[in-house]
């Protein structure tokens, strides 16, 4: 297949034609995943009925009351593979042993949205599908070691993000933090070069530079270019050397936020509900990936950030987990 090579996540994309609008870095050496954008397997047509079993519904209806992703496994054709729909119609074909994927979606749809789901949740689960552990999670680097930030949706990862990235701190990835495991450290291998904020987090960068496109139709959320906005880009995996979690607001009277440690136990269990498509993961997957948290908590330490509401309360935020990143 001719087309163009993205890096990603650790990963060599080999796409047969150009994906537009984000920011993937092209390279220039061998695919690990072949992507055919825009197709459905050919093969699609000689599986026999009855050999696709539905694994996964999400429990979350829509307005219309259809499930936002549904997921079947197919048996034939060229090997076990997954089939995974989002609303609105847009479909993906994942091998099962993550090599290969197929995207396709009906005419009326718009592209930025299949984009979106190919480069979270799809590739999350193509990551566990190779056996790489990804959080949900954005990364930062901080003297030379990789920062990760999870928390709950809506908890404010990428505006503490971009918080950090305009005090220098280059972005490794937005959503998706997969951690290669090598010599007994993790390494955070590096996304895109782009953020999703939401409107508020993204004033004080628009204020100079114009405003942000959405990320696709219909939602709030704003898709920021980190070299068109001034921000760096960490284009090669770094050591993982701590994770924060962002949990809730500090205690009035606090002052500022606080920060603090986990225990081994306690970090396992609360990095257990942040690790990317878990829901689609099925027995052998789950309990190597509870193996592999349990050997990331071994050696990585897990703190809790807490902060009080507020985005002016964002920079001291930032500044504080800077200073306790340089401690560690």
């Amino acid at each position: 297949m001719i087309g163009v090579s993205y890096a990603l996540y650790g990963l060599n994309l080999l796409v047969n034609r150009p994906i537009p609008g984000l920011a993937l870095r092209q390279v220039d050496i061998a695919p690990g995943v072949v992507v055919h954008w825009g197709e459905h397997p050919g093969w699609l047509g000689e599986v026999p009925a009855g050999t696709a079993t539905l694994t996964y519904t999400s429990p979350l209806p829509n307005g219309w009351g259809k499930p936002v992703l549904q997921m079947w496994q197919i048996a034939g054709g060229a090997g076990s593979t997954y089939h995974l729909r989002f609303l609105p119609g847009h479909d993906f074909w994942v091998k099962r042993d993550g090599t290969e994927l197929w995207a396709d979606w009906p005419p009326q749809a718009d592209p930025a949205l299949v984009i979106v789901q190919l480069l979270g949740p799809v590739m999350g689960f193509l990551q566990r599908l190779r056996g790489v552990l990804a959080l949900h999670a954005g990364a930062v680097a901080v003297q030379g070691r990789a920062v990760a930030i999870a928390g709950q949706r809506g908890a404010g990862k990428s505006t503490l993000t971009v918080a950090l990235a305009q005090m220098g701190c280059p972005v490794i990835s937005d959503d998706v933090a997969a951690l290669a495991e090598a010599d007994g450290r993790f390494l955070l291998q590096p996304g895109y070069a782009g953020l999703r904020l939401w409107p508020d987090a993204a004033a004080g960068l628009t204020q100079e530079q114009g405003a942000m496109p959405p990320l696709f139709a219909g939602t709030e959320k704003l898709y920021c270019d980190l070299e068109r906005y001034g921000l760096s880009f960490q284009s090669h995996p770094l050591s993982l050397a701590a994770i924060y979690l962002l949990d809730g607001e500090s205690e009035p009277g606090a002052g500022g936020p606080v920060i603090s440690e986990l225990s081994r136990r306690d970090s396992l269990l609360a990095l257990l509900s942040h690790t990317r498509e878990r829901e689609l993961l099925d027995r052998q997957m789950r309990i190597k990936e509870f193996d592999q948290l349990a050997r990331l908590t071994q050696g990585v330490p897990v703190r809790r950030l807490c902060r009080p509401a507020g985005l002016a309360a964002v920079p001291a935020a930032a500044e504080a987990l800077l200073a306790d990143a340089a401690r560690l």
